[in-house]
């Protein structure tokens, strides 16, 4: 298959670019204004020859004058549906939109107007098409001071500003990746004599802008801290991922926890977590009992990554002993209830390791630790 992206050197255009590799779609081509760009017939014309389809990304966003948005959203839509209407056999057009297209201004007038060119020329020249309208558009590369507000706001918190809410109004926000798969599947469908349609690619996660700046420098204070943030909703894991990139590649680095030793092996902590707790883990020489405590409010989970262990659970009501046989061999999760003492015994002849997840964070001044041996 051989697909042609307009504004491919573009924010979504990229994305589309990397979508489409995903797909082992190898045979991809561009157009942009070193080639002659789309108000030049000729460039067009050679553009188009031979594909299968086209996503049409380029257009104008912002101009000085209503010529400048005629000439970049209409005449060059214009442009490349004469050059596909001419194909013996024409390719497919998606058209990536925007929700604003019908508003009064010459943005929104613009963009309506090469929507019902594209849907036009694919019914009386029998071609297929499809108008997706986008919103508010997010993810990694978007400029910030440009179309979006969460590249603004990732890229003030990134830089240590306070972000600065000019509107605080809701916006629907949608992934870039959501949109290039989006794009990508409507170019890459089944070959048909249709469809000709037009519809709304929306984000079905709409928030406030003071919520979607709060969110962020919450995620950056708790990265700061060297916690996990709190993301517990897809936008959310989105948002993080989006705000990560405008970090310089160098901070990627982060401090480790601190790592404890003393005679009966090393306690490092790896992860803190916003509000999960921690997960960190310890080595154990052979014959040595680690543990003979309880807790009252605090869960953990065990797992043994490397070597063999017994882990004994004695309710502190009870003299009943409960063990579990552990092994690196073939890892299995054991979790300690509050009011069970416990401990574990390294059984073999090298270092245990053992991994615990543990529901908070350690606090030396509230341990919520209290020895009593098994």
């Amino acid at each position: 298959m051989r697909v042609g992206v307009t504004g491919h050197e573009g924010f979504v255009g990229r994305h589309v670019l990397r979508a489409l590799k995903r797909r082992g779609i190898e045979e991809v081509v561009g157009l942009d204004r070193s080639q002659g760009g789309l108000l030049d017939r000729d460039a067009v014309g050679r553009f188009v020859t031979g594909l299968h389809a086209v996503i049409h990304l380029a257009g104008v966003n912002r101009a000085d004058s209503d010529k400048e948005f005629e000439e970049g959203n209409v005449e060059a839509t214009r442009s490349l549906l004469e050059a596909v209407a001419a194909c013996p056999n024409p390719p497919r057009v998606v058209f990536s939109s925007s929700i604003h297209a019908g508003r009064p201004d010459a943005y929104g007038r613009t963009k309506l107007a090469a929507e019902e060119l594209v849907l036009e020329y694919a019914r009386q020249h029998g071609f297929s098409a499809q108008v997706l309208r986008v919103t508010n558009v997010f993810g990694e590369g978007c400029r910030p001071f440009y179309n979006s507000v969460v590249a603004t706001f990732c890229h003030q918190v990134a830089s240590g500003q306070e972000p600065r809410i000019l509107s605080d109004s809701e916006v629907a926000l949608i992934p870039v990746s959501t949109v290039a798969e989006a794009l990508v599947d409507a170019a890459t469908a089944p070959a048909a004599p249709g469809p000709v349609e037009r519809r709304e690619l929306a984000g079905g996660d709409v928030i406030r802008v003071s919520e979607l700046a709060s969110r962020l420098v919450r995620f950056a204070r708790e990265r700061a801290s060297g916690r996990i943030p709190e993301l517990s909703s897809l936008l959310d894991r989105h948002l993080y991922a989006t705000l990560l990139t405008y970090f310089p590649i160098g901070g990627m680095a982060l401090e480790a926890h601190p790592w404890r030793s003393d005679a009966r092996g090393d306690l490092v902590e790896l992860f803190h977590f916003e509000k999960q707790g921690q997960i960190f883990f310890s080595t154990t020489r052979p014959g040595v009992t680690r543990g003979n405590h309880y807790h009252t409010r605090k869960v953990e989970r065990f797992l043994v990554v490397r070597g063999e262990a017994d882990l004994n659970l004695r309710h502190v009501d009870s003299a009943e002993v409960t063990t579990f046989h552990l092994s690196g061999r073939t890892p299995g999760i054991v979790e300690i209830p509050v009011s069970y003492t416990h401990n574990i015994t390294n059984t073999g002849t090298g270092d245990l390791v053992l991994l615990i997840w543990a529901d908070e964070l350690f606090d030396p001044a509230d341990p919520d630790t209290f020895a009593l041996p098994v």
